[in-house]
This record gives C-alpha cells, sequence and structure tokens, in this order.
C-alpha cells in the first residue's frame, strides 16, 4: 500500500497558532500532494486561525464540525462548552453512520480529538463497515501532564491502532514498557524554514525599538505547560546583571497573560517587556530578534523556536525536565535562571560567540529539523498501519 491509495482524516480541536496545528497542516498538505484523499476535522474556528487555514492545500477538504466562531484560543464561552458536550453524540453519529468507514486512516491531534477518536473507536461495530486505523500524536510531554490528563491519555492510546511521540525520548522508552504490544513511534517534528525580509524592513522594524536588542519568544501564554512565569523570572534576572537597554517580545495570547503582566508589573519590568498578542506573520520578529527564548524538554524546542533558528537566531531553552541530564544537547538548555541569564548575556553583548550561534542554529535546522523527514517517518507509519488487516 502507498499513500495514494490511502484516505486520510486529520482530527484537531482547531487550528490557529500552535506547533501542532502546524505539524497538522504540513502533514496534510504533503499527503494531498502525494496523492492521497485527505479531510481536515476541527471542532471549531477561532480567530487566530485564519492564516494558517489560507496555507491548506485546496486538495485538502476543510470539516468544521460545529458552526461556532471565538474570539480566541482559550475563550471558555457557553457555546464552547455546548460545542464540547456534544462532541460524545456527535462522535457516535459519525460512526453509526458510517461516516468513519470512509477512511483508510484517522489521525487524532491534541486531547479533544483524542477523546472524539475514541469515541468512534468505541462504537464502531454499529456501522457494521470496516473501520479505519485510529492513530494518534502525542505533542506534549509526560512531565507536563495532570494525574488525571495521564490517566485519560493512557485510556484513549490503549484503544488506538498506533501512537507517535515527538517530544521526549524518554516519554517513548516509559510508553514502550507500558504498552509492549502497542505500534508506537518516535517522530520528532520538522519545519519549513522561514523566509528572510529585506534588509530595510528588517532595520526600519528595529527602530520602532530604538535598535535595543529583541530577546524574543512565541508562545501560549500559559504556565502549566509552557512556563511564561519562569521565563519572565529569567529575564528579571537578566536586567539584574545586564545594564544595557533590551527589550523582551512576549508574542501570542494564553490564559495567564494577565499573571504574566501582573508580575511584569510587581518586579518593575515594564520598561522592557512588550505583550504584542497574536501575530500572523512572524518573519519579521524572528528577522530583527538577537535570541530566541523558550521552555524546552530534552534537547527539543517548539515549532516557533526551529523557525527562529532557521534564520539563525540562536535559541536559548528553560528546560523543564528534571531528570534531563543535558546530554547531547541541541540547543543550549538550562533549568538555572541565573545560567539562562548569562547565557543571554554572552550572546548580546560578545559578537563572535553570537556569529558562532547563529550558524550554528541555522545548520542545526537544516539538517536535523527537516519536514520531509517528518513526513516521510508518517507516510511509512500510515501505510504499514493502513495495509493491516
Amino acid at each position: 500500500m502507498e499513500v495514494r491509495d490511502l484516505s486520510i482524516l486529520f482530527i484537531i480541536s482547531k487550528m490557529g497558532k500552535g506547533g501542532a496545528q502546524h505539524i497538522v497542516l504540513d502533514l496534510a498538505n504533503a499527503m494531498a500532494v502525494d496523492g492521497a484523499k485527505v479531510d481536515l476535522l476541527i471542532f471549531y474556528r477561532t480567530a487566530q486561525d485564519q492564516s494558517i487555514l489560507a496555507e491548506l492545500d485546496s486538495r485538502v477538504g476543510l470539516l468544521n464540525i460545529f458552526p461556532i466562531a471565538l474570539a480566541s484560543d482559550h475563550e471558555n464561552s457557553p457555546k464552547k462548552i455546548l460545542a464540547f458536550l456534544s462532541l460524545p453524540f456527535l462522535a457516535f453519529w459519525w460512526t453509526a453512520s458510517g461516516r468513519m468507514a470512509q477512511y483508510h486512516i484517522v489521525h487524532s491531534n491534541l486531547m479533544l480529538a483524542s477523546f472524539f477518536a475514541w469515541i468512534c473507536s468505541m462504537f464502531q461495530f454499529l456501522s457494521r463497515k470496516p473501520a479505519p486505523k485510529y492513530v494518534e500524536t502525542f505533542h506534549s510531554d509526560l512531565v507536563s501532564l495532570l494525574p488525571w490528563e495521564r490517566k485519560l491519555f493512557s485510556l484513549f492510546w490503549k484503544m488506538s491502532d498506533g501512537l507517535i511521540v515527538e517530544l521526549r525520548r524518554k516519554d517513548f522508552e516509559i510508553l514502550q514498557r507500558e504498552m509492549p504490544a502497542h505500534y508506537i513511534r518516535y517522530i520528532p517534528f520538522g519545519i519549513i524554514p522561514l523566509d528572510m525580509p529585506g534588509q530595510r524592513e528588517i532595520t526600519e522594524y528595529k527602530k520602532t525599538y530604538s535598535n535595543a536588542p529583541i530577546i524574543l519568544s512565541i508562545m501560549r501564554l500559559q504556565q502549566h505547560q509552557k512556563k511564561v512565569l519562569d521565563l519572565l523570572m529569567v529575564i528579571d534576572q537578566f536586567r539584574k546583571t545586564y545594564s544595557g537597554p533590551f527589550v523582551y517580545l512576549l508574542v501570542g495570547d494564553g490564559p495567564d497573560r494577565q499573571r504574566a503582566e501582573e508580575f511584569v508589573r510587581s518586579v518593575g519590568l515594564q520598561e522592557h517587556v512588550k505583550f504584542t498578542g497574536y501575530v500572523d506573520d512572524i518573519q519579521l520578529l524572528c528577522a530583527t530578534a538577537r535570541v530566541f527564548l523558550i521552555a524546552g524538554i530534552e534537547d527539543l524546542v517548539g515549532i516557533a523556536g526551529l523557525q527562529a533558528a532557521s534564520l539563525g537566531v540562536p535559541v536559548v531553552s528553560l528546560q523543564i525536565d528534571t531528570e534531563w541530564k543535558n546530554t547531547k544537547s541541541i540547543f543550549f538548555n538550562s533549568a538555572s535562571y541565573e545560567i539562562l541569564a548569562g547565557e543571554l548575556e554572552k550572546l548580546i553583548v560578545d559578537d563572535t560567540y553570537y556569529n558562532a550561534a547563529s550558524h550554528y542554529a541555522a545548520s542545526t535546522v537544516q539538517s536535523t529539523f527537516s519536514v520531509d523527514q517528518m513526513v516521510d517517518s508518517y507516510a511509512r507509519v500510515f501505510t504499514s498501519i493502513g495495509a493491516r488487516k
């Protein structure tokens, strides 16, 4: 069986500015280009999904299960809650009506999609048609899951036909031990490098911040997984040792934005920290940044960090895995605010050191985080699982 012989349904709760959404976009487009019949099912629209959905290949069918649009990804409106409560009934209908049986592969991404796929798999017998193969990508890590999330994911994974782990290699080993008979693969994500804006555009943008060095973070403003408050603590530590001007651009939005803004005021960082909200086109932001600061797991950083690195922006990562031994590290990482602050200062004041780190960042993305490698790995998973009887 080849990719062109497959009918694939990708499921994700929403499209927007997250790394998981970019991966789903790249996979759906690539599978459609290779000849597969591809649909993308989302549960609701948000104000932040317009730009990424504009990149969806015209051969990919976009299915919107609820005709609602939310102002932001993290909005908890009554209509969103009602939609979520309706998910089990809609999953039951999709399965019993035979709609899920149209696909060879159903690939779920993130917890709500995993829940939807789990319900479908439970009631697949009602359609009296061949069941699709259910594949899931785990876009997080076991370290950052709450206990109830861990239990739910374990329940969903055991009912799937295949599981992809993309972040912590140790999670891959743990899950292999917990589910020895299960089909589990480790596939790190890849990215399409950003295009460098023109020099004039870069120069003009830097002037808006008085040509001060820019430290950049692009992320969902959430403490539990993204550690936004910890990153601000790193910046606070950096401010105490670096006496020159600088700007910390915190790009994105999320449930903990207010907490982050309150922290900035409490420690007197208002002069340096700028909250931009969501930004559709991040190329200019990345091109003007001196350093990209992010929270990472093991030696991996998120999609936005890799995109910045593709333009030669050095990445400094707050290590959130307390068991990580910092061996064979791809990007600079540490759990120490002081060490991270020292690295930020070195990258800003030492041009020779910065130039070497910049060249390393761009070459590493090109050699290690190719989207083509990721797509090829997924294609092998889909064809292998799809060929099973």
